[in-house]
């Protein structure tokens, strides 16, 4: 990721993510995200693209990030939609 205003925000639970991960995202489970929410206060300025394996773990995040006045968009697919169109 070259745009400095687009944090990549992957939810997906450990064992997931220490198989595989974009590079620079942050890492919050989809289970802390309550609860670890205001590590994200620093990008209030910054639009935040969740992602999980599928796209519907991350899409639940970008709800409830948008609720909380985040600016969000979910990444369409996850990772398998992410691997298959070669982004890697």
């Amino acid at each position: 990721m070259k745009n400095k205003n687009v944090i990549l925000l992957d939810v997906r639970n450990n064992s997931e993510r220490s198989g595989q991960n974009i590079k620079d995202s942050v890492h919050i489970p989809l289970k802390e995200l309550s609860s670890r929410s205001n590590e994200l206060v620093k990008f209030q300025d910054k639009e935040i693209v969740c992602y999980c394996a599928t796209g519907s773990r991350s899409l639940s995040a970008a709800s409830r990030l948008k609720r909380n006045g985040f600016k969000t968009a979910n990444l369409k697919g996850g990772m398998l939609q992410w691997n298959t169109a070669g982004l890697r």
